[in-house]
C-alpha cells in the first residue's frame, strides 16, 4: 500500500468513526516542519485536495520539497501530539 493510500485510509476511518480530526506533519523546504489539523466537516473537501495534489510518495506534485511525513486521526488535539511527538 503507497503512502498515499495510507493517507487516504486514515481520513476514511476518520469519516466512518467520526472522528474530530485528521492532523498531518509536512516537510517543508529547508526540513522546516508545519502541522496541519484538519476539522471533521473539513475532511471530504481536503480528502480531494490531497489526493489531486499529492503523489504517491505525498510529495507536492507542483513543489516536490514539499511532502506528507507524518498523519493521524482523533478525536482530541491531545491525542495529535501523543501521536506526534512522544
Amino acid at each position: 500500500m503507497s503512502k498515499k493510500q495510507m493517507l487516504i485510509s486514515c481520513f476514511e476511518n476518520a469519516m466512518e468513526c467520526n472522528m474530530s480530526y485528521v492532523a498531518l506533519m509536512l516537510k517543508l523546504e529547508n526540513d522546516h516542519i508545519e502541522l496541519i489539523v484538519i476539522p471533521n466537516e473539513s475532511f471530504n473537501y481536503k480528502l480531494k485536495y490531497y489526493e489531486d495534489k499529492y503523489n504517491d510518495e505525498l510529495q507536492l506534485k507542483s513543489f516536490n520539497e514539499i511532502e506528507i511525513i507524518n498523519f493521524t486521526c482523533c478525536d482530541t488535539l491531545e491525542q495529535i501530539e501523543l501521536d506526534f511527538f512522544y
